[in-house]
């Protein structure tokens, strides 16, 4: 009797085992079937030209960030002007009075 019972916990045992890799398969598979399209646009984007021109322009305001140039990049949004130099009349007018 014993002899049957130790055949049945390792059948139970072989059961289980089957259980976990064939959820682990399935899992994998899902995993893999996730994967695919990110898989295919990564391979997409390896294989297209890269414009390197944007990345010249940065490590160039990186190396030289007091050039006119970088200077321009920076204050992209809003260009400053330069004021009207009439602020210096009333005061030069003060001062001679």
């Amino acid at each position: 009797m014993s002899k049957s019972w130790e055949e049945h916990k390792q059948l139970l045992f072989e059961l289980d085992q089957k259980k976990i890799e064939r959820e682990a398969r399935e899992a994998r598979e899902r995993q893999e079937s996730e994967d695919t399209p990110l898989r295919e646009r990564a391979l997409e984007q390896a294989k297209s030209t890269v414009n390197l021109t944007r990345y010249r322009n940065e490590r160039n305001l990186m190396l030289f960030p007091f050039c006119s140039t970088a200077k321009t990049k920076r204050l992209k949004g809003g260009r400053l002007r330069k004021r009207k130099k009439s602020y210096a009349k009333p005061v030069a007018a003060a001062v001679a009075a």
